[in-house]
């Protein structure tokens, strides 16, 4: 096969974010049941994420600040089961151009399926995600991908995945970044609005081995923060404000974090496991070299925020994740149980450059999870 070239243009103009014109409309209906699409979150959506927690066995959780975070959810097409004029469920798809090694190519990425407590088992969380698969697949006549994250754990969104053709494509980890008194280090600013555009191309470069790269959060909300070296920018982060409460933590770590931090003035800074902020970080970059300075460059993030704690998400097997987990992280890290969750993707009408998914490495996204 003829090696193909990976100096695309920047622009990825062949490759348009579409939106569905009708922003509501009822896709499925029978006797006790209907599905309707969205293309944004309503009242019902929220009402729902609202009172779901995510996971089935071991760890549990549930965001606190959903409203604001499905209002900026990257282009989403939401799906929302009703019980006659009830809402009982919902999932998104969120559509986005994801780069696999250079490539550009349209994604949708799913979140948010929730099956409220009192109607699961009935199979319903399986109809909503067949439904929604094949709207997008119908509207959606060109080559994608859809994929998602889930822990190894939540068997209940495991399987439904993999009812919908979903393979497992690998792993990632989750690690844990904590300062009781996190201060601001030479060198670390905000970068300015006008120079977003620059550092995409940067960015892009840096992640040309990845797969399922997204540039659409670098600098959202101006919460983009580099360290500068004479002028260079040598590392770079995305800050992404985020805020959960616990119901359950595995193992004798969980039972700690749960049972004994929130009790323990300075202890609980760093963990509160009812009402738990952090720093997602998301979008990071690292000129080769200078890996030492991530926990620098998190470090300040945290000082910024007056915040004392953070959420890593990489690929298990990038040099960059494998450095950052044996630097110093803080407290939390001593504590923490090792969470691996599954990158799952299925492809559709795909082109032939899209047969080694598999062999990664992944980029992964933190705002998709927060």
């Amino acid at each position: 096969m003829k090696e193909k070239s990976n100096n695309l243009p920047f622009s990825f103009s062949s490759i348009m974010i579409t939106s569905i014109e009708k922003l509501q409309e009822d896709i499925f209906c029978d006797t006790d049941y209907k599905i309707r699409y969205s293309g944004f979150a309503t009242t019902d959506v929220l009402n729902v994420l609202e009172r779901t927690f995510y996971g089935t066995h071991g760890l549990s959780y549930r965001h606190r600040n959903v409203r604001e975070r499905a209002g900026k959810t990257l282009h989403p097409h939401f799906f929302t089961l009703y019980k006659r004029d009830t809402s009982i469920g919902t999932f998104c798809l969120s559509e986005r151009i994801i780069i696999n090694k250079g490539y550009p190519e349209k994604g949708f990425y799913g979140r948010y399926l929730s099956i409220l407590p009192e109607y699961g088992g009935k199979g319903l969380g399986t109809l909503l995600k067949e439904k929604a698969y094949d709207y997008i697949r119908k509207t959606e006549p060109r080559s994608l991908i859809i994929y998602s994250y889930i822990e190894e754990a939540n068997r209940y969104s495991l399987n439904l995945s993999r009812k919908q053709g979903n393979k497992l494509a690998g792993y990632y980890e989750v690690l844990s970044f904590s300062r009781f008194n996190p201060k601001i280090f030479s060198g670390f600013s905000r970068l300015e609005k006008e120079r977003i555009d620059e550092f995409k191309r940067l960015f892009k470069e840096y992640y040309s081995a990845y797969q399922l790269v997204i540039l659409d959060y670098i600098g959202q909300n101006n919460n983009y923060f580099v360290i500068r070296k004479k002028g260079e920018i040598i590392a770079g982060v995305q800050a992404v404000p985020a805020h959960w409460q616990f119901k359950s933590i595995p193992g004798l770590s969980g039972f700690v974090a749960q049972n004994i931090l929130p009790f323990i003035p300075k202890l609980s800074k760093v963990f509160n496991a009812k009402n738990y902020h952090f720093i997602a970080f998301d979008s990071v970059y690292v000129k080769e070299g200078f890996e030492n300075l991530l926990p620098f460059l998190f470090e300040s993030v945290l000082a910024a925020f007056n915040c004392h704690s953070g959420l890593y998400y990489g690929d298990a097997n990038s040099p960059l994740t494998k450095s950052f987990k044996s630097s110093d992280r803080g407290f939390l890290s001593k504590i923490e149980s090792e969470i691996r969750p599954m990158i799952m993707i299925s492809s559709h009408n795909s082109h032939s450059h899209w047969e080694p998914m598999e062999k990664g490495p992944f980029y992964v996204s933190a705002f998709d999870q927060v």
